[in-house]
């Protein structure tokens, strides 16, 4: 009974996972869509910035895109490369989309900042899975204190 509880549960997860990785992909399509947008007030004196921003844009992309693979049972063995692959050819669209937007071009070194936060991404999304596992299965002591017991004297 609770393993079907458990199974039900994972399935909500799944299904929300990909659901906020398709939502969070339209966002990106979004402000892809819209023309240049200015940078406020000192970051737009700082050279290259939307560099970072493509980073941190897709790292988050990555990161959703691994945990949701981690998930799916048929791809869970390959997450993180399928993450990468996944998110760097929606990356590679979004730059062809870009170039029939008013006032965007398509750039390759947006495409390699988009590429190194997905990788950096689909990487502790793996890292973070392995420590789970190897935190499953072991057996933690258990410490009994005895009344009175200090600290120094464990």
């Amino acid at each position: 009974m609770v393993e079907m509880m458990r199974e039900g549960r994972d399935r909500y997860i799944v299904v929300a996972l990909y659901a906020v990785t398709v939502l969070y992909m339209g966002l990106i399509f979004y402000l892809s869509s819209l023309p240049s947008i200015e940078q406020p007030g000192p970051l737009g004196k700082i050279p290259e910035v939307d560099k970072v921003e493509h980073a941190g844009e897709f790292f988050v992309l990555g990161l959703l895109l691994s945990l949701a693979f981690q998930r799916t049972p048929s791809v869970r063995r390959n997450a993180w490369s399928m993450a990468i692959f996944v998110a760097v050819l929606y990356a590679l669209s979004d730059e062809l989309h870009q170039n029939f937007v008013s006032g965007r071009t398509m750039d390759a070194l947006d495409l390699l900042a988009d590429t190194a936060g997905i990788t950096l991404a689909s990487l502790l999304g793996e890292w973070l899975r392995a420590s789970r596992a190897s935190g499953r299965g072991q057996v933690r002591p258990t410490v009994a204190l005895k009344k009175g017991m200090l600290d120094s004297e464990e």
